[in-house]
C-alpha cells in the first residue's frame, strides 16, 4: 500500500447467480448494448422454448416455462452473465467509488458469481454495498451473507 494507505475489501457471493438471471431483463440489456436484432431474436426464441418438468420416483410433473437462468456449462452463459453483472460494475465506476490504479478502475472484480469490492474507506465501502443492494433488488439477485466477508488491510486497519 502506497504511503501507508488502508484498503477495505469485501468479498460477496451471489447466491444461485446463474439460475437467477431474468431472461427479459437480459434481453433488454442486450438491446441497450445494440446487439444485432437477429441475435436477440434467436436468444428470445430460445428462452421462449425453455420448459422443464420434475421427475420424482418415476413420476413426472406438468411441464412449466422457465423465465430465468442461463445454463451452467453453456458456451454463452459466462458472456450473458457478464452482461447482466456489468450493470453493477458500471454503476460503481460512474459513482467514482472503489480503488483505481493509474486511472483504471479496480473497485469491483468479478469471477463468475464471486465479487470482490475494494475501497479506500469504510464509508466508501458502505456506499458500494448500498449500490450492490440496489442492483440485487432491481435484477432479482441475492447475496449469500454466510459466504460474504470483509477485511481491512494496511497500517490503519484497526482505526475506528
Amino acid at each position: 500500500m502506497k504511503d501507508g494507505s488502508t484498503v477495505t475489501i469485501c468479498a460477496l457471493d451471489l447466491s444461485k447467480a446463474f439460475d437467477r438471471v431474468d431472461h427479459f431483463a437480459l434481453l433488454q440489456l442486450l438491446i441497450d448494448r445494440h446487439l444485432p436484432g437477429n441475435i436477440i431474436g434467436v436468444l428470445h426464441d430460445w428462452y421462449l422454448r425453455c420448459f422443464v418438468c420434475v421427475r420424482w420416483r418415476g413420476s413426472y410433473s406438468y411441464w412449466f416455462h422457465i423465465l430465468a437462468g442461463v445454463r451452467q456449462g453453456g458456451i454463452l452463459s459466462p458472456l450473458l452473465f457478464a452482461v447482466y453483472t456489468d450493470v453493477l460494475i458500471m454503476r460503481l465506476r460512474q459513482r467514482g467509488l472503489g480503488c483505481k490504479l493509474f486511472d483504471t478502475f479496480y473497485g469491483c472484480l468479478l469471477h463468475a458469481a464471486d465479487i470482490l469490492l475494494l475501497a479506500h474507506s469504510v464509508n466508501g465501502m458502505q456506499q458500494m454495498l448500498e449500490i450492490c443492494d440496489k442492483f440485487a433488488l432491481e435484477l432479482d439477485m441475492k447475496f449469500n451473507i454466510a459466504k460474504s466477508v470483509a477485511i481491512r488491510i494496511g497500517s490503519r486497519y484497526n482505526i475506528q
